[in-house]
């Protein structure tokens, strides 16, 4: 009974790191992380906030992305990521719309707007 216990156990952890892994197929590599502040001033007013912008590699496309959401402090450790595409618009051959939303290694997840791409 034991043996058949420990045999489960390991099928429902396999079984749970394929599906986390197959939900975030696609590799990313953080090249480059940094921290934005754009402050903007229109009509009297101002508005000062900051966003994480990423240099990254994913399926051989040099791309750099920010962080859809105001950034908190830090930056984001260079390395290797899991993602998904959760947006993907074409509305001409030669434009794009694209967002991925990252895995963290603590699961956490985060979306991000590709807004360049070099080669």
């Amino acid at each position: 009974m034991k043996t058949f216990g420990i045999f489960l156990l390991l099928f429902v952890a396999s079984a749970s790191a394929q599906s986390s892994s197959s939900a975030y197929p696609i590799a990313v590599t953080v090249q480059g992380s940094s921290v934005v502040d754009v402050c903007n001033v229109s009509q009297g007013s101002s508005l000062d906030f900051m966003y994480m912008k990423l240099s990254v590699i994913i399926e051989g496309r040099h791309l750099e992305l920010r962080e859809n959401k105001p950034a908190r402090n830090g930056i984001l450790a260079l390395g290797e990521y899991k993602a998904k595409l959760v947006t993907d618009k074409h509305e001409k051959p030669y434009l794009s719309d694209q967002v991925y939303k990252l895995q963290y290694p603590d699961g956490a997840t985060e979306r991000f707007t590709v807004t360049g791409e070099t080669r």
